[in-house]
């Protein structure tokens, strides 16, 4: 397979899954080939077995959050990327850090630094889906983020002042005071 019929046949897709290999007359060959293609620059690896095309319009046809949502599952956007997403840090934050009920890991790709940090699967709740960039990604609601990121750095801090301190918090009146008393009661 050339890359030009590569492209043609799997360029519709914002993430390429070596799953999707196990269709063609010979996939170990596909395989081999997307190595060579890798090496070369035409595709970068984001994780073992997903791809992305490294050449314009293919590599923005996935936006960061969406890819968060696919290079581990299940999982959603929460801590500083939804804080900031959500406007209630002033600071623009970088990598996409997320929750999993899976172990915590980092995927450090050549698109963005992708975080996900383990959360018991009781206290995975409190997200929603939303449109960000022409896609579909599951991310915490404002709420959630905010006692995410509490919960998941409650060592750092001695008291709520030391949290909105450290991130400057900001937009804490527009927080839905029944949805908060609620999640907190979840999370003890």
């Amino acid at each position: 397979m050339k890359f030009d019929d590569f492209k043609s046949k799997y360029g519709g897709y914002p993430l390429i899954s070596a799953s999707l290999f196990a269709g063609e007359q010979n996939p170990s060959y596909v395989r081999r080939q997307v190595t060579e293609w890798q090496n070369k620059g035409l595709l970068l690896q984001l994780k073992r077995g997903y791809y992305v095309i490294n050449s314009e319009p293919y590599k923005g046809r996935a936006s960061l959050p969406y890819l968060a949502n696919q290079l581990y599952f299940p999982s959603y956007i929460s801590l500083e990327w939804a804080l900031s997403y959500y406007n209630m840090i002033p600071e623009h934050v970088f990598a996409l850090t997320s929750v999993s009920t899976k172990k915590t890991i980092v995927f450090d790709t050549p698109l963005a630094c992708f975080r996900y940090r383990s959360l018991s699967s009781r206290l995975f709740f409190g997200f929603k889906e939303a449109s960000i960039d022409s896609h579909k990604v599951l991310i915490a609601e404002k709420e959630k983020a905010l006692i995410d990121y509490i919960y998941l750095n409650a060592s750092v801090f001695s008291s709520s002042d030391d949290v909105v301190e450290s991130l400057r918090l900001e937009g804490i009146r527009e927080l839905r005071k029944t949805v908060l008393t609620k999640y907190l009661r979840i999370v003890n």
